[in-house]
């Protein structure tokens, strides 16, 4: 992860529960979760979480992909 001082600068977003940032203006679905059980796997750490707030796809929605360092859109083939 980026060390910057603003990572979420060229995205929109929104202050979710506990002011978490969710990003609204691009994630076609959001999941607010509360860590539920946490493993080490090597390096890796893998979450798993309980949803307790969120809201359901858009109908035209466009998935958000973060690749080479920075956020992009998607829009699915047709």
């Amino acid at each position: 992860a980026e060390k910057a001082d603003d990572k979420f600068d060229h995205v929109r977003w929104a202050p979710g529960v506990g002011g978490v940032p969710l990003l609204s203006g691009h994630a076609v679905a959001i999941a607010e979760c509360a860590v539920q059980d946490e493993l080490e796997v090597g390096d890796h750490a893998v979450v798993t979480g309980l949803v307790e707030a969120g809201s359901p796809p858009a109908a035209t929605g466009e998935p958000l992909l973060y690749f080479r360092r920075a956020f992009h859109g998607a829009s699915p083939s047709s």
